[in-house]
């Protein structure tokens, strides 16, 4: 798949992320490039049957996967994965 399939325009003529996005998202809005990395990855992650595919659709290899997951605390069970945790981390990244 194209990546540049992954945006598609508006009524109104502004991109927007696909289907998956949370409502409210789009580009151009007041979200960081973090926020809508770790957006798009949870997105993937709860789509894909395993983390072999989720790789492949997001076209990163899958230790980057695994960093990133721990980056943004999606890994099973690790203590950061709390919504407090994932607040706090993308309040920092917008110093």
């Amino acid at each position: 798949m194209d990546r540049a399939a992954s945006i598609a325009p508006t009524a109104a003529g502004t991109p927007a992320l696909r289907d998956s996005a949370p409502p409210g998202v789009r580009i151009g809005g007041e979200l960081t490039l973090v926020e809508i990395e770790r957006l798009h990855i949870e997105a993937v992650l709860a789509t894909r049957p395993s983390l072999g595919a989720t790789a492949e659709t997001l076209g990163i290899d899958s230790s980057t996967l695994y960093r990133k997951r721990r980056q943004y605390g999606l890994l099973s069970g690790s203590p950061t994965a709390s919504a407090d945790n994932r607040l706090a981390t993308s309040q920092a990244d917008r110093g």
